[in-house]
């Protein structure tokens, strides 16, 4: 059993967090799938615009998702 698995059932809450816990399995697998192509040299010199541009969008949608989770699963997290 998982860290987040653990504290959706500790806090009665396994239900809700366990669908919102398996999107953000797919949206990290997802994002770490674009920092791998970010991390190609071809890719960085054909499209260096969209890399820069793809890398602040990455680090904005993963502080909005670090401030949306509850606090409390952040410290379960750790």
């Amino acid at each position: 059993m998982n860290t987040v698995q653990t504290y959706a059932q500790s806090t009665g809450g396994a239900t809700p967090l366990e669908p919102t816990a398996q999107t953000l399995q797919q949206q990290l697998e997802a994002l770490q799938n674009v920092v791998l192509t970010l991390d190609n040299s071809t890719f960085r010199s054909k499209y260096s615009y969209v890399a820069t541009a793809g890398e602040q969008q990455l680090n904005q949608a993963l502080a909005q998702v670090i401030r949306e989770l509850d606090p409390l699963l952040l410290e379960a997290l750790a």
